[in-house]
């Protein structure tokens, strides 16, 4: 990544870990050093696929660091960002060509076939309705245009078990890969890879502020073992899907 887009993406992390003073329970997810290079190494496998004019809607985009970090990396794309509610870390964010906008993911206040791609981060397992969430996009998505999921839970995920063995937050809703096949499916999309994401949890400053410290300090060499970790049997495990769709 050039260093000067990698300092912009330090800029938006400082705004929103601002916004996680506020809510500390959320804050893991700006906060971890891992976390946060997951991001970035998300938002870079995309930008072949976006296109180089027109308009990109980030759903579920929460604080709006991915909005703004694909705002920076798309100077002549319109790149939305819709959230249940409003962060402060908006107004700030805007400054670095992101748009944003309160609605529900059911409920989409665009014009039919407005967007050339939609891209969530860890937003359908939240919706409570997956099958109107994936119509809401549908519709609103050029036909061949791109539709992207990240972080979506995977139904045998080692890191989900033991946040619930800890009681700590975990996902209600997980998806085995049957499942996110007929879902798609059904929504009108037709998938063109899909991949488990990450084994080696980022967020461990729940459990332990000093591990979260010593996770913080190695995140690279633990992104390495992660690598090295998804291409071994325990892949199985994954946190996560990657899923990169078109519209039928």
């Amino acid at each position: 990544m050039h260093s000067a887009r990698r300092r912009t993406f330090e800029e938006i992390r400082n705004i929103v870990e601002e916004q996680g003073k506020q809510e500390p329970a959320y804050a893991f997810h700006v906060t971890s050093n891992l976390n946060w290079y997951r991001y970035e190494k998300q938002i870079q496998s995309v930008l072949r696929l976006l296109p180089s004019k027109g308009k990109v809607l980030d759903i579920g985009c929460g604080w709006g660091q991915t909005t703004a970090m694909l705002s920076v990396c798309l100077l002549d794309v319109e790149v939305f960002g819709v959230n249940l509610v409003q962060a402060e870390s908006w107004a700030k964010l805007e400054e670095y060509g992101a748009q944003f906008e309160i609605c529900n993911a059911l409920a989409l206040p665009f014009g039919n076939e407005l967007f050339d791609a939609v891209i969530s981060f860890g937003v359908m397992e939240h919706t409570g309705n997956e099958e109107k969430f994936l119509m809401n996009i549908n519709r609103v998505l050029k036909a061949g245009g791109w539709l992207i999921i990240f972080n979506l839970p995977n139904t045998y995920a080692l890191s989900e078990w033991l946040a619930k063995i800890l009681g700590i937050l975990y996902h209600e809703r997980k998806y085995s890969s049957a499942q996110v096949k007929e879902l798609l499916k059904a929504g009108g999309f037709t998938i063109s890879t899909m991949g488990r994401e990450s084994i080696v949890p980022a967020q461990v400053d729940r459990i332990s502020r000093k591990v979260g410290n010593l996770f913080n300090k190695h995140y690279l060499m633990l992104d390495k073992l992660d690598s090295w970790l998804m291409m071994t049997p325990f892949a199985y495990f994954a946190e996560s899907w990657a899923i990169y769709a078109t519209k039928s």
